[in-house]
């Protein structure tokens, strides 16, 4: 890219960032790139409340680590093909780096709780996946989408609104068919399926260096900027050694993105730092919990949206709303809704008990057991059987929950089970007699399970108030199978290796036991809290499953 004058952005951990001031204006300053200083990155100030990182730094972060790596794999190509002398090198720079800078502009409120409101069905067939098709009008880029989808490997909703505000709202960026193509691939992480010459296998390692299952920027500077901001001690990234050793090398008749041998320690950090801000921030219980009732705001405020319109299938979080045209919400029109706007209506135009909740933490319900490790210590003496037992309980309660869409376990919902399995009874019809049986079974069991914890709850006066929160399921990113095939390439053999051939790490044990929390809102007594005794609610659960 032709650079003239640059403005400097002063970013914490990567010192000052250069950005042409064309870029500054016509991006930067527009409106709908600064409604990223009022979208949080992150829910971890529950846990960390330095945590205040927001879309806007993390995008010129993104922008920043983009072009060190355009620039590395610029000087590796150029070194050594000579098809490189053919290459649009400008055009390839400003497109993808302006995907880069501008890959979450249409990221909804409240870092992902939100994003599910973009999609009306998620099947193929979503409006939002044709609007996208018709936004981009790229008959390649639409086949391989089609892929994508009939392949359940769809984008993330946010990365595909971040394409359609960005064609729409910066008509005289995109010129041809062509940009808007690499563009949204970049962003969305669709490859060409069938690369066409030189040039395609290029812009497929550009599409994977800002999105890939594997490692990109996005990911390398969220780790980075998480870590710095929250204050937890991660292992160190060295993210300059990592994107210089980005290379292009041709295996067979293809050429792939590879990484040289001298980044193997870094590729084994970013894992770890990945897997430890998955297992020991993400999927923390206080972390869990202020989520549930994020999403249920933003639920609780669309419900109010749909009956004031009077419609039925209405998101306040939409395109309209994100941009300039603005969604109308009783006498008012929000446009370039952010953080700020959902808390504005939640707290003055449209709240309730559970959302008041949000603002109050002394509201807050506790989790009965506060880690998977330790819930696995205090239940393994019942046995493997019992813990199976428990977690189906667990997951029907779960699910009997999110199909009714109650937030709250009570005296109320216990009465809606109930009533659910008198229905069932009912129901006479041979060939579901089998089936019908097995779920009668289990929800009978459930039922009692229920009343245990009640029980269990009242003899501490306790109300029986509770939420069951499902973990987040942890899946160590040593076990993804693009990243065990990760390319490196040893220049003194001159030979590529798969990740998993050279780095034992790779043999990592999956933990698959399903995890549930209870979440009870402890009592007072004389100003004093009573909390559950969790010895003795583990006791009791033994004698419940185990009465001889």
């Amino acid at each position: 890219m032709q650079q003239n004058t640059c403005k400097l952005f002063k970013d914490p951990i990567y010192g000052y960032v250069q950005i042409p001031e064309k870029m500054v204006r016509q991006f930067i300053d527009s409106a709908c790139f600064q409604r990223l200083r009022r979208i949080g990155q992150t829910s971890y100030t529950p846990l960390y409340p330095a945590a205040l990182h927001n879309r806007f730094i993390h995008s010129i972060g993104v922008y920043h680590l983009g072009k060190i790596a355009f620039e590395s794999l610029k000087k590796d190509v150029c070194k050594r093909y000579q098809d490189c002398k053919d290459l649009e090198w400008d055009y390839l720079e400003d497109v993808f780096e302006t995907a880069c800078l501008l890959h979450d502009v249409g990221h909804a409120p409240f870092s992902h709780s939100g994003e599910e409101y973009y999609l009306t069905n998620g099947k193929s067939d979503d409006p939002l996946y044709e609007l996208l098709k018709s936004t981009v009008s790229d008959e390649s880029f639409t086949q391989d989408m089609e892929y994508y989808l009939e392949n359940t490997k769809s984008a993330a909703p946010h990365e595909i609104m971040s394409v359609i505000v960005s064609i729409v709202s910066f008509k005289e960026y995109f010129k041809d068919s062509e940009s808007k193509s690499l563009f949204a691939r970049c962003i969305t992480g669709y490859i060409h399926q069938k690369p066409n010459g030189f040039e395609e296998y290029l812009e497929n390692i550009l599409i994977k260096l800002l999105n890939s299952p594997i490692i990109d920027v996005d990911k390398l500077d969220y780790l980075i900027r998480d870590a710095y901001v929250t204050g937890y001690d991660n292992i160190h990234l060295d993210y300059t050694r990592l994107l210089n050793s980005i290379m292009m090398q041709k295996i067979g008749e293809e050429y792939e993105l590879v990484f040289d041998k001298g980044a193997l320690s870094v590729l084994e950090n970013v894992i770890y730092a990945h897997d430890s801000e998955k297992k020991w921030i993400q999927s923390h219980p206080i972390i869990l919990y202020e989520q549930f009732l994020i999403r249920y705001t933003i639920k609780h405020v669309n419900s109010c949206m749909r009956k004031d319109n009077q419609v039925d299938h209405e998101n306040l979080i939409c395109f309209d709303a994100i941009t300039e045209k603005g969604k109308k919400f009783q006498d008012t029109t929000i446009s370039y809704l952010c953080d700020d706007d959902l808390i504005f209506l939640v707290k003055n135009v449209c709240p309730d008990k559970l959302t008041q909740e949000y603002f109050e933490r002394n509201r807050w319900r506790r989790p009965l057991w506060k880690s998977k490790s330790e819930f696995r210590s205090i239940i393994n003496t019942i046995g493997l059987e019992a813990i199976d037992e428990i977690n189906r309980y667990f997951k029907r309660i779960y699910n009997f929950l999110s199909e009714k869409e109650i937030p709250v376990l009570d005296d109320t919902t216990i009465k809606e089970f109930e009533d659910m399995i008198s229905n069932l009874k009912e129901i006479d019809n041979p060939k579901l007699k089998t089936d019908k049986q097995k779920n009668l079974e289990l929800d009978a069991k459930t039922l009692k399970f229920m009343e245990f914890i009640r029980e269990m709850l009242k003899c501490k006066n306790i109300p029986f108030d509770i939420v069951i929160l499902k973990s987040n399921d942890f899946k160590s990113g040593f076990q993804k199978e693009e990243l065990s095939n990760t390319k490196i390439y040893f220049p003194s053999l001159d030979k590529v290796n798969k990740l998993k051939v050279v780095l034992n790490t790779l043999n990592f044990t999956e933990d698959s036991m399903e995890m549930y929390y209870i979440y009870y809102r402890p009592a007072y007594e004389d100003d004093s809290l009573v909390k559950i005794n969790l010895s003795e609610f583990m006791n009791g659960l033994r004698k419940y499953l185990m009465p001889n």
